[in-house]
C-alpha cells in the first residue's frame, strides 16, 4: 500500500500547498475540471467568466461550512495528524480569511450580476430554472440556520451535496443553450453520472468520520448501516448504476472512438475497486487528494478525451 507519510510531509512543509487544499481551492479546481467536461461533451463554447463564478463559489461554499474549524484546533493533537494541521491553518488565518470571504462575495456578486442580468442574450427555459433553483436552495438548505440544516440529516445531507455539484458543474454551464435532442439526452446523462458520482465520494468522505460521528450520535450512513454495510449495500450498487449510465452514454451519445471509450471507464473502475482500499484506515489526506481528486481526474479526463 502506498505511503503517504512522504506526501503528507512535502504539503505541509509548503505553504502554498497548504493555502490549495486547506483553503478549498483545490475542490474549486475540482469543480472547473468537471465544468470543462460538461462543455465539451456537449459541444458548447467555453464561458471563463462561469468557471471564475463557479470556482469562487465553489470556494466561498465550503470555507463557510469549515468557519468553525479552527474551534476544533486541539494542542495535545499529534503536529503530523492532518487534522491538526488543518484546523491549526485554520486557526492561524481566521481573520485572513474573513476578509477573502468578503472579496469572494463581492466578486460573486459582481459575476453573476454580468452573468444573469446584464447579459440579456441568456435566455433560460425552465428546465434551466428549475435545475438551478433548487440547486440554489439546496446548496442554502446545506449551510443551514443553526440546528435547521441539511448536513442534520442522514442520506439528505448526501442527496444534496450530489445535487449541488451536479447542478453546479452540469447544470449551470448548459443554462441558456437550446440543446437538440441528442445533446439534451447527454446532458441527461452526464447530469445523472455526476450526481451518483459526487453521492458515491460524499458516502466514502462519511467513512471517515465514522467513528467521531458515531460517538458525537450524528446520523450518517455509515454509522446507521455500519461499515460494511455500507460497503456492500450502498456504495457498491450505486459504482455498478453509475458505470451502467456511463456505458448508456458511450452506446448511446457518445462519439469516442474504442480506445478513448476504454480509457473514460477508468474513473468508474476505481470507484468499483474503491471497497478494497477503504478496508484500510486511510488518512484524510489520502480523502483530499485521491478520493475528492477523482472528481478532478475524472473532470479533466472527459475535457481531453471530447477535444
Amino acid at each position: 500500500m502506498f505511503d503517504f507519510s512522504r506526501v503528507r510531509a512535502f504539503i505541509l512543509n509548503r505553504k502554498a500547498l497548504k493555502f490549495l487544499f486547506f483553503g478549498n481551492y483545490f475542490y474549486g479546481l475540482c469543480a472547473v475540471g468537471m465544468a470543462l467536461e460538461t462543455y465539451h461533451a456537449l459541444k458548447l463554447p467555453i464561458d471563463y467568466y462561469l468557471l471564475l463564478l463557479l470556482f469562487l463559489s465553489v470556494i466561498t461554499f465550503y470555507t463557510h461550512a469549515y468557519r468553525y474549524a479552527h474551534l476544533g484546533h486541539d494542542q495535545a493533537a499529534h503536529k503530523q495528524q492532518f487534522y491538526y494541521q488543518r484546523n491549526l491553518w485554520y486557526y492561524l488565518h481566521y481573520k485572513k480569511l474573513k476578509w477573502l470571504q468578503l472579496l469572494n462575495g463581492i466578486a460573486i456578486g459582481l459575476l453573476s450580476y454580468k452573468l444573469f442580468v446584464a447579459d440579456l442574450e441568456m435566455r433560460f427555459t425552465m428546465g434551466d430554472y428549475c435545475i438551478l433553483s433548487i440547486t440554489l436552495m439546496a446548496g442554502l438548505f446545506y449551510i443551514g440556520f443553526g440546528r435547521f440544516s441539511g448536513r442534520n440529516i442522514r442520506a439528505g445531507k448526501n442527496l444534496i451535496i450530489a445535487w449541488v455539484w451536479a447542478g453546479m458543474v452540469t447544470g449551470l454551464p448548459a443554462a441558456g443553450v437550446t440543446l437538440n435532442v441528442p445533446a439534451a439526452l447527454s446532458f441527461t446523462l452526464l447530469f445523472l453520472e455526476n450526481f451518483f458520482f459526487v453521492l458515491i465520494l460524499s458516502i466514502v468522505f462519511d467513512i471517515k468520520d465514522y467513528v467521531t460521528d458515531a460517538s458525537k450520535g450524528l446520523a450518517t450512513i455509515p454509522t446507521k448501516l455500519g461499515f460494511k454495510k455500507t460497503l456492500q449495500h450502498t456504495i457498491m450498487p450505486l459504482s455498478q448504476l453509475l458505470f451502467l449510465v456511463h456505458l448508456i452514454g458511450l452506446f448511446l451519445v457518445n462519439e469516442l472512438n474504442a480506445g478513448l471509450k476504454a480509457l473514460s471507464l477508468l474513473p468508474f473502475l476505481f470507484l468499483l475497486v474503491l471497497p478494497r482500499l477503504l478496508k484500510r484506515r486511510q488518512s484524510l489526506l489520502f480523502y483530499l487528494l485521491i478520493i475528492d481528486g477523482m472528481m478532478l481526474f475524472k473532470g479533466l479526463l472527459g475535457f481531453i478525451l471530447h477535444t
